[in-house]
């Protein structure tokens, strides 16, 4: 009797530490100067989008490969979850990443410019 909200905790602990994975990947990286504005949301739009690139290697079994398709399917899908709460995650995470924005070098902010003419 004193068991039966123990299915239930496990559950939320694991959605607790299988959310918002972005967010986290965002926090620990240290490229660029700190984390980036929503950049937990960046991070899984990107990976969406590598996902979605992938092809199966060559020479795989037919079985292999509907196995490779349907592993595709469900990281996208953890992916698509993991976005808004991503969102959550980078908004209560705001404030460390304005202060990682505004106390980077001027330099490497500017790394990524597309419209840079200086080289």
């Amino acid at each position: 009797m004193r068991y039966r909200f123990l299915p239930p905790a496990l559950g939320a602990a694991l959605l607790v530490g299988l959310s918002g994975c972005g967010t986290m990947e965002n926090l620990v990286t240290k490229e660029k100067g700190g984390p980036a504005v929503y950049g937990g949301v960046s991070a899984d739009f990107k990976t969406c989008q590598k996902i979605l690139k992938e092809e199966p290697p060559d020479g795989l079994h037919p079985g292999a490969k509907s196995l490779h398709s349907h592993s595709k399917a469900v990281r996208f899908c953890c992916r698509m979850i993991d976005m808004p709460i991503s969102t959550v995650g980078d908004t209560l995470t705001l404030p460390f990443a304005l202060v990682g924005a505004t106390s980077a070098p001027a330099q490497t902010a500017r790394e990524d410019d597309p419209f840079d003419d200086e080289e």
